[in-house]
């Protein structure tokens, strides 16, 4: 059985790029904002996780994010 990953990603196009370039070796979810992902992570089902840098935020979610990702490291990933 393959690990899961799960990609927060608000660019559909980007992440099934990832999806596709993940995909033989993870079994891979996709979460597209902060609220998605924060109940897939509380799961414990993921042994990692990819993270977009800019990822829109919530009003719950302050300081672009980070405090939430302190419990959980992320793979952040960001385009230049």
């Amino acid at each position: 059985m393959k690990p899961k990953l799960l990609i927060i990603e608000d660019e559909l196009s980007v992440a099934k790029q990832l999806r596709w370039g993940l995909d033989k070796e993870y079994d891979i979810t996709i979460a597209t904002t902060v609220k998605q992902a924060k109940p897939l992570l509380a799961s414990g089902v993921f042994r990692v996780a990819t993270l977009d840098l800019g990822l829109p935020l919530t009003r719950t979610v302050r300081n672009r994010g980070f405090p939430f990702w302190k419990r959980f490291p992320p793979l952040p990933l960001t385009a230049v």
